[in-house]
Parts: structure tokens; C-alpha cells; sequence
């Protein structure tokens, strides 16, 4: 599973599910993923710089505008 933001100061965004498909969801607390136990190696991609707590969870969050802003993403997809 994974949040996919359209901003990043949204407080819902798109979560992508196998089971669920895509469908939007509130989400409350949020933390960097620099202070994250479970996903802390993906602070250094492109696109996510934190995660959020949904239910009992804490999911990264994909910002699609961070990775749009990203030169090695648009030359990785050129």
C-alpha cells in the first residue's frame, strides 16, 4: 500500500490498495520519513518525504509533484 498525495499539504489523499483499488482517504498525524522506523529508506527517492499514520499504519506518502519537480525522474522517463 502506498499514499499517493497530489500536494503536500493536502490532508487526504489517494490510497492504492491490491484489494481496494484506488480510492481517497482522510488521514490524521504525519511524520518525515527521516524519523521513521519502517520507511526511512525511502527518504532518499525522489517523490517521498513522508508518511502518515492511517488506522494503526504509518504508509508513505508519494508527493506526484515532487517527483514531477524531479530532473532524475523526468530523464529516467524521457
Amino acid at each position: 500500500m502506498v499514499f499517493l498525495a497530489k500536494r503536500a499539504q493536502a490532508s487526504s489523499a489517494f490510497l492504492v490498495d491490491r484489494s481496494y483499488g484506488i480510492r481517497q482517504v482522510p488521514y490524521g498525524e504525519q511524520r518525515p520519513l527521516s524519523a521513521s522506523g519502517h520507511h526511512a529508506e525511502l527518504d532518499s527517492l525522489p517523490g517521498f518525504d513522508r508518511e502518515v499514520r492511517l488506522n494503526d499504519e504509518w504508509l508513505p506518502v508519494l508527493d506526484f509533484r515532487g517527483l514531477l519537480e524531479n530532473d532524475q525522474f523526468l530523464n529516467a522517463v524521457a
